[in-house]
């Protein structure tokens, strides 16, 4: 008995599945997990540059108020000492200004207020504090017309600034929580994807073992099944070679009544014909160099009172001629 192809278990394609699909699962779940940590990189990542905004809108802020409070102070003292942190602020402003802008470039609004911001400093400068500095040093006085216009300028910067500050505080505030969010989600998501791919090779993996089990169970019976056919296979050859061992042994002691029937299945049933044939053949020569022996015996029969009739004839045909010998003898005399 041979285990058909419909019940063979190939191990090896068994073995490259339970290799094959906790690989494939566990890419899936890192390339998962990876985009759960790409995106919340990239929320902190807007956070960060959030916080960068609104630290360089302080920084502008600053570099205003130190502008319009050196010149105020110079103005109230004479002092040129009071002019450095205006000539500092008006020299570190463009730069604060124009990274200003760059930061915002993707929000329309705050590019906007950056822009008029980057104006409103500009004319700051150029309408009132170069004005108030050249009457200033003319010894020409500053009318208030003047001051209310610097005042103006600067009303308007600090409301800007104020708007500016506000909706960068509210996106960083929601974008704080959307990393929030995006980290819950992740660790939600990550824990779900641990536990089905843990369910999935745990069923997968009872699933090949049953497998497995069962063509292990299949291939012990198939074995058993062989080996007694093995048995059963040994025992009958040892009565055939037991039964054609008889027979030869009776032929050898010339035993020619013997006869053996064939036994067993293919070669051993071809080598009993054979020798029966061997034994019917030895009969039948026996048989007939027995008859040729009966035969010569007869002959060689018939052939000793054929001779022993003649050796009578002569002895009587001498005792004839010894009397007729005897005869010529007395007549001669």
């Amino acid at each position: 008995m041979t285990q058909g192809p419909e019940t063979e278990i190939n191990v090896r394609q068994v073995l490259n599945r339970s290799l094959f699909l906790p690989v494939v699962l566990m890419a899936a779940v890192g390339a998962l997990l990876f985009a759960q940590v790409n995106q919340l990189v990239e929320l902190t990542n807007w956070v960060d540059h959030t916080d960068k905004v609104i630290a360089n809108a302080n920084r502008v802020e600053r570099l205003l108020v130190d502008r319009e409070s050196g010149l105020r102070g110079y103005l109230s003292t004479g002092v040129d000492g009071f002019l450095d942190p205006y000539t500092q602020a008006s020299n570190e402003l463009p730069a604060a200004l124009e990274r200003m802008e760059s930061f915002v470039a993707d929000n329309r609004t705050q590019t906007r207020r950056a822009a008029r911001l980057r104006q409103l400093a500009g004319r700051w400068e150029s309408e009132f504090a170069r004005v108030t500095l050249e009457r200033y040093r003319r010894n020409e006085p500053i009318s208030l017309d003047l001051r209310l216009v610097g005042k103006r300028f600067m009303d308007e910067v600090r409301a800007l600034l104020a708007d500016f500050n506000r909706d960068e505080v509210t996106l960083r505030d929601q974008r704080t929580v959307a990393v929030r969010e995006a980290v819950r989600r992740g660790t939600l998501v990550g824990a779900l994807l641990i536990l089905g791919v843990a369910a999935v090779l745990a069923l997968f993996t009872r699933r090949q073992f049953t497998v497995v089990t069962s063509s292990y169970d299949r291939s012990l019976a198939l074995s058993r099944e062989r080996a007694q056919e093995l048995a059963e296979s040994e025992r009958q050859l040892s009565n055939v070679i037991q039964t054609y061992g008889a027979f030869i042994t009776s032929l050898a002691r010339g035993d020619l009544t013997a006869s053996v029937e064939p036994t067993g299945e293919g070669d051993l049933r071809q080598l009993g014909g054979y020798l029966g044939a061997m034994g019917t053949y030895l009969r039948t020569t026996t048989q007939r160099v027995n008859e040729a022996v009966a035969a010569i015996v007869s002959a060689s029969t018939e052939i000793l009172a054929t001779t022993q009739q003649q050796g009578a004839g002569a002895a009587e045909s001498a005792a004839a001629v010894t009397e007729t010998v005897a005869t010529v003898d007395e007549v001669a005399q």
